[in-house]
């Protein structure tokens, strides 16, 4: 059973890891020299070449399970409606990804690198 999480506040990350992160620990606008990742507090996410802001390559939202965040992409861009389930980390300003199943290749290769909070 998927459960989409809905956070309100300021996304403001705190040094976390494994079980214990939320929705908006995940919040924020990620760099890793590959992609943009953007979250929003409502568990949207798109996903950007690390060199253009105005071109999108996914976008979709972020449900948790138990133990892992789910991306599901939205039907148009790369692979329409597919979902990821990642193990998330974040520490600081550092975001890892850890798949653990995705169909996408594309997206694993986008997430392969940790990130670095961008916005702040």
């Amino acid at each position: 059973m998927l459960l989409l999480l809905v956070a309100c506040g300021g996304g403001a990350t705190t040094t976390s890891g494994g079980d214990g992160l939320r929705l908006s620990d995940l919040s924020a606008v990620w760099a890793n020299g590959i992609v943009t990742l953007r979250i929003n507090d409502a568990g949207e996410f798109l996903v950007q070449p690390a060199d253009s802001a105005e071109q999108a390559l996914m976008g979709g939202f972020v449900a948790r399970d138990d133990r892992r965040f789910i991306f599901v992409s939205r039907v148009e861009g790369e692979c329409p409606g597919a979902a990821g389930a990642y193990r998330a980390e974040v520490n600081g300003d550092a975001l890892t990804l850890t798949m653990e199943e995705d169909s996408c290749r594309d997206r694993v290769a986008w997430f392969e690198a940790a990130f670095t909070r961008v916005d702040g």
